[in-house]
């Protein structure tokens, strides 16, 4: 089931694109428009091809609708649309392969689905019709479509540069981040609150109580008490002298 709804969904979209290149005319049509239709007629042929290239057995041998005989072949009709109407021999050829790789598919995949077969047989006619057509002209015949083509394949080639000095600038940055403590300056690293205070911490803080100083007296000793702490402390200092005097006159 999966495979068939994969396989029409494909279909519909050659249908669409199949129709968009019968209504090109590559003479009296803007070179840039010829090419942008044809680049996405290319591109959904070979995702449909590729989809049928990756069929498995089990799947080939799963349930299949009827139609779906048809949009195995719908597939190969459509690339020999393309090669019938490619503008130059360097693109005939490329769907020549195309076509060459897709007959192979079918012809294994046919042996696990019968059904297949009757694509293998209409692309075979297919190829066949176009086997005696003519010799398409170079490239160089069309100097505005080889003029767009020109300015794609540098448009490509700006934005992987840029790409990669975007990349490579990154990699430099995340490389100085790192390495920043070696140079002259140091980054400051802010280490997040472990709720232990320091031995270099000040509680200067009149609103400590006494717990936060009972806490304070068993840190290292270099911490400092300021403030009513201070104060409290001699306090507690002078009580237990008079507790003590007191004592020693009872015993006395």
């Amino acid at each position: 089931m999966p495979g068939s709804l994969h396989l029409a969904y494909f279909a519909t979209e050659i249908t669409l694109h199949r129709r968009i290149v019968h209504s090109l005319d590559i003479q009296n049509t803007d070179p840039y428009l010829v090419h942008i239709c044809r680049s996405a007629a290319k591109t959904r042929l070979i995702s449909a091809m590729d989809f049928v290239n990756r069929l498995k057995i089990e799947q080939l041998q799963a349930f299949w609708f009827s139609a779906s005989k048809v949009n195995f072949a719908l597939i190969g009709t459509f690339g020999s649309l393309l090669l019938a109407s490619s503008p130059s021999e360097q693109e005939a050829e490329f769907y020549r392969l195309r076509l060459s790789e897709y007959r192979w598919t079918l012809t294994v995949s046919a042996k696990w689905a019968r059904f297949i077969q009757f694509a293998l047989s209409n692309l075979e006619a297919s190829m066949e019709m176009l086997r005696n057509m003519d010799e398409k002209p170079s490239l160089a015949s069309f100097p505005a479509l080889d003029l767009v083509l020109q300015d794609e394949r540098k448009r490509a080639a700006a934005a992987a540069a840029a790409m990669a000095s975007g990349a490579a600038a990154a990699a430099v940055g995340r490389g100085e981040g790192g390495g920043g403590g070696e140079g002259g300056g140091k980054e400051l690293m802010i280490d997040p609150p472990s709720g232990l205070a320091s031995p270099s911490i000040s509680l200067s803080s009149g609103s400590d109580s006494s717990s936060g100083i009972s806490r304070s007296r068993q840190l290292t000793p270099g911490v400092h008490l300021s403030g009513s702490d201070e104060d409290e402390d001699e306090g507690d200092g002078e009580d237990e002298r008079e507790l003590m005097d007191g004592s020693s006159d009872g015993e006395d």
